[in-house]
């Protein structure tokens, strides 16, 4: 059976959270328990299947949290899978050539067609990626092309045909708090004053559901066939 854990580290203060309530940078957190402790979590998490570490994608200081996690549960299981949401599939030939130690760091972004793909300065997950060369690690793309989630994000999932999905099969809808949050960061992008079609938020939510379920597909594959491997 496939286990799962999410961690999230004290980095981030959200602005409506009392001061009191804050995490100290460095500490963990755990819902409904507390502050817990590092070492303890980090035996814990490293006998799970898969991992899922979040981040805010323009954070270095959450980029570099996830590369001391990694190192952490390194250390203790070194079979490791790093899955990378911000890839698409078509990119791993690429991601085994830099783990092989075949590409130079700019071949690496250049192939991967960084830029389009996420976006995000690369120097901001470079850090991950050397750890991989360097350890051996494997790296996983996890994602579909862009291109497919804003077709379905345009026309919805019905209007987009199941060979034109990349393989991945059909997303099981969202659970009310996430479908509300997702409502909330669709309502901030509209502009001000715009009327949108009925459907409009509804095709949005068809295309992440679609991008999640492309990832979910993903890591459950790199625990199939690593089924001794912890995947982050």
């Amino acid at each position: 059976m496939m286990r799962t854990a999410a961690l999230c580290g004290g980095l981030v203060l959200a602005p409506a959270v009392p001061a009191a309530t804050c995490v100290t940078p460095g500490s963990w957190l755990e819902p409904g328990q507390g502050k817990t402790e590092s070492a303890a979590l980090m035996r814990r998490m490293s006998g799970q299947s898969v991992v899922l570490l979040g981040e805010t994608h323009d954070s270095a200081a959450h980029h570099d949290w996830q590369l001391d996690t990694l190192r952490a549960l390194h250390a203790l299981r070194p079979r490791l899978v790093i899955g990378l949401e911000m890839l698409p599939r078509s990119a791993q030939p690429v991601l085994d050539a830099w783990v092989r130690g075949e590409l130079s760091e700019a071949a690496l972004f250049e192939r991967t067609d960084w830029k389009r793909a996420w976006g995000m300065p690369p120097e901001l997950y470079a850090g991950i990626f050397r750890f991989a060369r360097d350890k051996a690690v494997p790296l996983r793309a996890l994602n579909i092309d862009r291109k497919v989630v804003r077709e379905v994000s345009r026309l919805g999932l019905a209007g987009v045909p199941a060979a034109s999905r990349e393989g991945v099969g059909t997303p099981a809808g969202a659970q009310p708090p996430y479908r509300n949050w997702l409502r909330q960061i669709w309502s901030d992008h509209m502009p001000a004053g715009k009327a949108m079609p009925d459907d409009a938020f509804g095709r949005f939510l068809d295309g992440q559901l679609l991008w999640d379920r492309a990832m979910a597909e993903a890591l459950a594959g790199a625990v199939r066939e690593q089924p001794d491997a912890l995947v982050v």
